[in-house]
C-alpha cells in the first residue's frame, strides 16, 4: 500500500487489533509505523512479515533474538534467514527447518552448513537447484549428485565431472537413473549394450517397454533374449531383430501382451498369414477383420469365423456389426 492510501485510513481505526491485521494484510511494511506494543505482538508480526519479508527489520531487537519465535516463523518463512543474525544463520536447526520450506535459504546459511550433507540434502529436496549454493567440496558427492540426477535435470550442469563419473561407470546406478529418465541413456557404455545381465536386469526393472532399442545387434537377434523382454512387455518385439520379429511364436506372444504389436509388427509381416490370423481373432481381437487383406477377406475360414460373429466383411472395408 502506498503512503498516500495510508494516511487517508481513518486514524482511530490503527487502535484496533483487527484494523491493523488488515492493514498488515496488504502492506507489512505498515509495521513500521505501529506503536512498539504493536510490534511485539506476535501475531501481527508474523502477518507483517508473511506480506513482506522486509518488515522483519522494524521488529523489536528482543523479537529477533527469540529463538523459538524465529523457529517458528522459518518453517513456514525460510527465506527469513537472510535478515538474521550471524548466530542464527550457523544453528543447524534453524537452517535446516528455513531450507525445508525455502531451498534457496541454503545461500544464506553460514559456509560450515553449506558444507553440512545433510543440510544439502534438505534444501535440494525442496528445490533442486539450491545446489549451487552448496559448497564445492560436496559437488563431487555421490549421493547429492545421485539425488539430483534423479530428480532434477535442470540442475544436472552442477554436478561435478567427478560425481558424474562415479555414476555413470556404475551399473546398478545407472539402472536406478533409467527408471525414472530415459534421457540417461545417452551415458550408456558401449560394452554395456552387449553385456547380456546388464541390458537384461536393465529391460526388466525398466518400466518402459523400449529398452530393447538399446541393446546391441547381437541380443536383439538373440531370441531366447527377446523372448525373456517381450514376456516382461510385448512391445518390446518392435526393438528385435527383422528376422525375430517375424517369428511366429514371438510374434502371438507380444500380441497376447500388447494389441499395440499388430500396428507395427503385425501389418507389416503378418498381415495375409492365415494361419496366425485365425489364431488372433480366435483371441477375440476382432478389429483385425478392418486390416485383413482382400484375399483373406474372402477365405472360406475367415468368412465362417465373421458369420459366427456376425461382421459383414466387404473388400477393403469391413463393417463391424453391433455386437462390436
Amino acid at each position: 500500500m502506498n503512503k498516500k492510501k495510508i494516511e487517508a485510513l481513518k486514524e482511530p481505526n490503527l487502535d484496533h487489533k483487527k484494523s491493523i491485521l488488515s492493514l498488515l494484510k496488504k502492506d507489512g511494511l505498515y509495521l513500521k509505523k505501529l506503536e512498539d506494543k504493536y510490534k511485539r505482538d506476535i501475531e501481527l508480526v508474523r502477518i507483517a512479515i508473511e506480506n513482506n519479508v522486509e518488515a522483519f527489520k522494524y521488529v523489536p531487537k528482543e523479537l529477533k533474538i527469540d529463538r523459538t519465535f524465529i523457529l517458528s516463523l522459518l518453517k513456514t518463512e525460510g527465506y527469513l534467514l537472510e535478515y538474521l543474525s550471524d548466530d542464527f544463520k550457523k544453528d543447524k536447526e534453524l537452517v535446516m527447518v528455513a531450507v525445508s520450506s525455502y531451498g534457496y535459504a541454503l545461500e544464506e546459511a553460514h559456509e560450515t552448513l553449506r558444507a553440512d550433507k545433510e543440510v544439502v540434502l534438505e534444501a535440494i529436496r525442496k528445490s533442486g537447484r539450491a545446489v549451487k549454493y552448496a559448497h564445492k567440496s560436496l559437488l563431487d558427492d555421490r549421493d547429492i549428485a545421485l539425488y539430483i540426477l534423479e530428480n532434477d535435470n535442470e540442475s544436472f550442469k552442477y554436478i561435478s565431472p567427478v560425481a558424474k563419473s562415479v555414476i555413470f561407470n556404475d551399473q546398478d546406478l545407472m539402472i536406478k537413473l533409467l527408471k525414472v529418465n530415459l534421457d540417461y541413456v545417452l551415458y550408456l557404455k558401449k560394452e554395456w549394450k552387449s553385456d547380456r545381465d546388464f541390458m537384461l536386469k536393465l529391460i526388466l526393472e525398466s518400466p518402459s517397454p523400449m529398452m530393447l532399442q538399446y541393446a546391441s545387434e547381437k541380443l536383439k537377434a538373440d531370441k531366447d533374449f527377446v523372448l525373456k523382454a517381450i514376456n516382461h512387455n510385448g512391445y518390446a518385439l518392435n526393438f528385435a531383430s527383422s528376422l525375430l520379429q517375424q517369428d511366429k511364436e514371438l510374434f502371438l506372444l507380444a500380441l497376447k501382451d500388447n494389441g499395440a504389436v499388430w500396428q507395427t509388427v503385425g501389418k507389416k509381416y503378418f498381415k495375409n498369414n492365415k494361419e496366425v490370423v485365425l489364431s488372433i481373432l480366435e483371441q477375440g481381437l476382432f478389429y483385425l477383420f478392418i486390416d485383413l487383406s482382400d484375399e483373406l477377406k474372402g477365405d472360406e475360414d475367415i468368412l465362417k469365423f465373421s458369420k459366427k460373429y456376425k461382421v459383414t466383411i466387404k473388400k477393403g472395408k469391413s463393417v463391424k456389426s453391433e455386437l462390436f
